[in-house]
């Protein structure tokens, strides 16, 4: 497989390199510096400022915690996940609103912080232990309203960096390559992608013993 876009500059941010802590109902890794785990090299790119994924045991989660002035994703691998926000009380989740509230495989919740918002993520499944990623982008502007679900951004220039992260979701079999180059990106790992230009396609192909789930973030 031949380059698409050979102007463009990647470079890998492999697993290894991520932070990682396990406080038992809790095994996170950070693909940006979080918490405790700082490291220089880490800190964001473009308005991506956090990149974790969480496996959360059941019974258990985030009791209610403030944000402010980010853009929150909770992206479910697999499992199950509630969410509850200042927004909405305990039992009221009814209507049109229940896929924002408890997430299964696939579901994407928006929140935007804004100038303020408290919300909690719990795994209630009694047995299943919920696997996500939880992503935090810095937002176009400050000051926001609190708002669920997000609202849409304006769109970045004729140049981007987008970042691409493999989720480790298939035991460690799963592996690409991106742009037809030769690295090889296995399960946790990820890479920036500096420079794509405006119809500019990304091919990711997989190269390893399962079938590869990958993620693509605009950054801009």
């Amino acid at each position: 497989m031949s380059k698409t876009f050979s102007h463009a500059k990647l470079t890998p941010h492999r697993s290894a390199t991520r932070g990682h802590s396990d406080h038992g109902w809790l095994n996170t890794y950070h693909s940006f510096s979080f918490a405790d785990w700082y490291d220089p090299r880490f800190t964001h790119f473009g308005s991506l400022r956090v990149l974790n994924e969480d496996r959360v045991k059941p019974g258990t989660g985030f009791p209610t915690h403030p944000h402010a002035n980010f853009e929150i994703f909770s992206y479910i691998l697999s499992g199950e996940l509630t969410h509850r926000d200042s927004m909405l009380q305990k039992g009221s989740e009814g209507g049109q609103s229940d896929k924002f509230y408890k997430m299964n495989r696939g579901d994407v919740q928006f929140t935007t912080g804004g100038t303020g918002i408290a919300h909690s993520e719990f795994n209630e499944h009694r047995k299943d232990t919920v696997h996500f990623l939880q992503i935090w982008a810095i937002p176009w502007k400050r000051g926001l309203p609190p708002a669920l679900p997000h609202p849409q951004l304006p769109r970045g220039g004729q140049e981007e960096g987008v970042f691409v992260h493999v989720p480790m979701t298939k035991g460690g079999k799963a592996k690409v390559r991106l742009d037809g180059r030769e690295e090889v990106y296995s399960e946790g790992d990820g890479a920036f992608i500096d420079n794509l230009q405006a119809g500019d396609k990304l091919s990711v192909e997989s190269v390893g013993d399962a079938e590869a789930e990958v993620i693509v973030l605009d950054t801009e």
